[in-house]
């Protein structure tokens, strides 16, 4: 959480006696910690720099004409009905989660279009997450490309967007490859036990606009650690983006194979902000606890104010 503290002599809620100086210079170095926290808890959380956010909060049911979220411009196109809205929502790690997932049939596409005004200028840089789980209902791969700043009227949505393939190509082996433009720029094969296994994993990537030609860049991570750095990418490859001005989108082909099901979509400007935890609530409560107590000391320390017509 982000607080916006103001300067301790423009207080709001605080009256100075006139006798006090100026710039609560009569203050002792406890009460000034004391007054920060308390400035602490009353003072206006900061808005966070979350671009896109979709959690899929709707009742089960169809997908197409949702209107929900955070950051877009419009509902929810899908290319089928069946595109639908399932409960329960996904779960990874700490992550902060909310609503329901949506399910995602084979032959789809689904897009949603966003206000990229003023986000795509030379070294403008966001980071994006999304989760992903699939089950062995129908066998056989299964892909899903989601993409970022893509061409909402393109044919096959990845024709100007930042594209990441998770392609399931059988149960022990995990085919991801990143593309620019269009263009795929690196692939390769992740081994694992089971990837029908309804486990759900974390698609992490930063997406960085540059003017110079072919220098936009994508970086891609699978599964970070929660409250970390991610590592070395997957992923870290270049290539040349086609703005789609007012057209850019989020965008996402799911072509065949087992279920799949998505969730937590995200894109904002730091990494934090798309990997984000829940506030714990015993520490908000404490920090309040605290607060009464460097109230009371500060008041303590406050000189005595004659009432109007009392002896001196």
């Amino acid at each position: 959480m982000k607080f916006c503290l103001p300067p301790c002599r423009s207080l709001p809620q605080v009256s100075f006696h006139p006798s006090a100086t100026s710039n609560c210079r009569w203050l002792s170095t406890g009460g000034r910690a004391s007054l920060l926290v308390l400035v602490l808890v009353s003072a206006k959380i900061c808005p966070a720099a979350t671009i896109l956010y979709e959690p899929f909060d709707y009742s089960v049911g169809g997908l197409n004409g949702q209107n929900g979220g955070i950051g877009f411009s419009e509902s929810w196109s899908a290319s089928t009905s069946s595109a639908a809205v399932t409960a329960p929502g996904l779960t990874y790690g700490d992550l902060q989660t909310s609503g329901n997932a949506v399910a995602l049939p084979n032959s789809l596409n689904i897009r949603r279009r966003f206000d990229s005004t003023g986000l795509t200028g030379n070294g403008a840089s966001y980071w994006f997450s999304i989760l992903f789980t699939a089950t062995d209902s129908q066998g056989g791969s299964a892909t899903a490309i989601p993409s970022f700043f893509s061409d909402f009227n393109a044919g096959n949505g990845q024709s100007a967007g930042f594209a990441v393939s998770y392609n399931i190509t059988s149960r022990t082996n995990l085919f991801m490859d990143a593309r620019i433009g269009g263009s795929i720029r690196a692939g390769t094969n992740i081994p694992g036990t089971d990837y029908y296994d309804g486990s759900v994993a974390m698609v992490l990537g930063r997406i960085t606009f540059s003017d110079t030609v072919n220098q936009d860049r994508l970086e891609v991570w699978l599964n970070p650690t929660m409250g970390e750095t991610p590592g070395t990418p997957l992923f870290n490859v270049t290539g040349q983006w086609s703005d789609a001005g007012v057209n850019n989108a989020f965008y996402m082909n799911k072509y065949d194979g087992p279920d799949r099901a998505v969730d937590e979509i995200r894109l904002a400007t730091s990494l934090a902000e798309v990997m984000p935890v829940p506030e714990p609530a015993t520490g908000v409560i404490g920090l309040a606890g605290l607060a009464v107590g460097g109230w009371t000391f500060f008041r303590r320390r406050l000189p005595t104010i004659p009432t109007t017509g009392s002896r001196r």
